[in-house]
């Protein structure tokens, strides 16, 4: 995702998303960013897919906060980068792991676990990976209520999925 601040507001989109939402990650990005000036004018070129769990809310908002930490002659800091990227997942997600922006922010392969900081996993070798959109769309803040209704509702199956799920990440 690539962002650039132009004088005026509104958006130039090449993304087919609610411009609501984007309003709210970027008045959310201003705000805790300290953004004294008029609203700017935010143009977005994207080649990743929305609301399909590939990452795209947040490397717009990580993205965004570059740009306006840029527009605003700040140095370049991975902790402020993904502060003002959670403040814009939240609006998208409510309450998000953190585990895109850390990934989007590192830009590689990276370890996480809430609460602590996230690292870079080293990678052995060239990887191939595929990924297709199969084109099916959901709000991740759906899935994520979902997920946390039916832990709710059985904790121990929770428990057991997700130690599942970090033992196959270990032996990858």
């Amino acid at each position: 995702v690539h962002i650039e601040l132009t004088d005026g507001p509104g958006w130039d989109l090449d993304i087919d998303t609610d411009t609501r939402r984007l309003d709210g990650a970027r008045d959310a990005i201003l705000a805790q960013a300290g953004w004294d000036r008029p609203t700017p004018g935010i143009v977005v070129r994207a080649d990743l897919p929305t609301a399909c769990g590939m990452g795209s809310s947040a490397a717009f908002g990580v993205a965004l906060a570059r740009a306006v930490r840029g527009a605003l002659d700040l140095p370049d800091d991975p902790a402020a980068e993904r502060a003002l990227a959670d403040a814009s997942e939240r609006v998208f997600h409510g309450n998000p792991s953190g585990v895109d922006v850390a990934t989007v922010v590192a830009g590689r392969p990276t370890r996480f676990r809430r609460g602590e900081s996230p690292s870079v996993v080293p990678v052995g070798g060239a990887l191939d990976l595929w990924v297709v959109d199969t084109g099916v769309r959901s709000q991740t803040v759906e899935v994520v209520s979902d997920v946390a209704a039916r832990g709710r509702a059985a904790p121990a199956t929770l428990t057991a999925a997700c130690e599942a799920v970090e033992g196959a990440v270990q032996r990858g």
